[in-house]
């Protein structure tokens, strides 16, 4: 199934496109730069980093303000916005128009999958094809992260924090190779924090979602096993293989069909960027 984006991200991505339109209005703003731009230049609203931070019981911030007053206050913003005429500003129409077209297609995408009832045949064709990526592994790991994102470095100056992290990484493998145990070291030495806190546990993953720099390590370890320093965007990771629960086709048959028919829908979507 589509999975629609959160209210507070459609809301936020629209307040900037019309903030936007607006202040162009004003003559605040550039007039070569489209509500698209605009929006694109407003901070960005990481999603998954947000859902991974711990709780703050006492925060008293506007993020702290629930689902239903958000859409009345949106809904109150709106009101005013057309009181000034906003909704007539060409700006504002071509950000309004370029939302609805985002929603139709995201329902469309919705309303095409459902529409696809795979085949019994179809069903165990793709399952037997695919057996492997079912399989559901737990985790634990030990990350040890940049000090900075190297990306955005010197080469040289990326290539010494890089370095620094790695020997970290393998001074704590070799602590594991003489006896340590794994996860209170990752409960001592762990940069991530959410995994810290259970001994560097992560939630259970199918290997279909496994990330590619592990991957490969991981399909080829026996449970009890420890990876080498796996390097990724955050810094190095040392992964020890918990479990392998193998696939099981009366378990995975939801997620069988919903890859049908996700395989269904990209077929569409090339045929539709092939067409004039």
């Amino acid at each position: 199934m589509i999975r629609y984006p959160k209210a507070s991200a459609n809301f936020a991505a629209l307040a900037a496109a019309l903030f936007c339109a607006a202040t162009a209005t004003a003559g605040q703003q550039n007039p070569g730069q489209g509500p698209a731009a605009a929006a694109a230049a407003a901070p960005a609203v990481s999603v998954s980093h947000a859902a991974q931070q711990p709780a703050d019981e006492n925060n008293n911030s506007d993020e702290s303000v629930s689902a239903q007053d958000e859409v009345k206050l949106t809904g109150k913003f709106a009101a005013l916005a057309r009181a000034k005429g906003l909704d007539k500003d060409p700006r504002v129409k071509q950000a309004i128009a370029m939302f609805t077209d985002k929603i139709l297609a995201d329902a469309y995408k919705d309303y095409f999958m459902r529409q696809i009832t795979p085949s019994e045949a179809e069903i165990s064709a793709y399952y037997n094809k695919h057996k492997s990526d079912y399989n559901l592994y737990s985790l634990s790991h030990i990350l040890v992260k940049f000090e900075k994102d190297p990306s955005n470095l010197p080469a040289e100056q990326a290539k010494k924090i890089e370095a620094q992290a790695f020997n970290k990484a393998q001074a704590i493998e070799a602590r594991l190779k003489a006896g340590a145990d794994f996860h209170e070291l990752a409960a001592q030495l762990s940069d991530d924090a959410n995994s810290r806190i259970d001994g560097g546990r992560v939630p259970e993953t199918m290997a279909r979602f496994l990330a590619p720099a592990f991957k490969p390590e991981i399909l080829a370890a026996k449970q009890g096993d420890i990876t080498p320093p796996l390097k990724s965007s955050f810094g190095y990771h040392i992964i020890m293989v918990e479990g392998v629960v193998p696939s099981d086709m009366a378990r995975n048959r939801a997620d069988v069909i919903n890859d049908i028919r996700e395989g269904k829908l990209a077929e569409k979507q090339i045929s539709l960027t092939s067409s004039k």
